[in-house]
């Protein structure tokens, strides 16, 4: 398969979440957030990933996300990964909601970093 071909691909499956996200946030009137960074950390026992993100005018800070079994944790868009797999430097995008004073991650889409 064409490296183009499986960016389409990809392109496609995450669309395909976060309009599945988009629309589960909206039939319950829930204000949904879209992050891209680099994961910072992550703590799957604890269900937590820190990502930096960009904070305008040449700045950044780091967000924390609470990860719950219903957060869809994709790789590349297509294949699902538990969030132990997913490492500090990896690109992320995260789709969340806030809940009880915290940033919930609905989805999570992730771009391991290059080798």
């Amino acid at each position: 398969m064409s490296n183009m071909l499986r960016i389409a691909t990809a392109a496609v499956a995450a669309l395909a979440i976060v309009t599945a996200v988009g629309a589960t946030a909206a039939a319950t009137n829930e204000a949904v957030s879209t992050l891209s960074g680099q994961v910072v950390s992550v703590d799957a026992k604890a269900g937590t990933i820190l990502v930096k993100v960009d904070a305008g005018q040449g700045q950044s800070k780091d967000l924390s996300f609470s990860v719950t079994a219903d957060t869809k944790i994709m790789l590349k868009g297509t294949e699902p990964m538990p969030l132990a797999s997913v490492h500090a430097g990896d690109k992320v995008t995260v789709n969340s909601k806030a809940a009880n004073g915290k940033n919930v991650a609905l989805s999570i889409g992730v771009e391991p970093k290059a080798a």
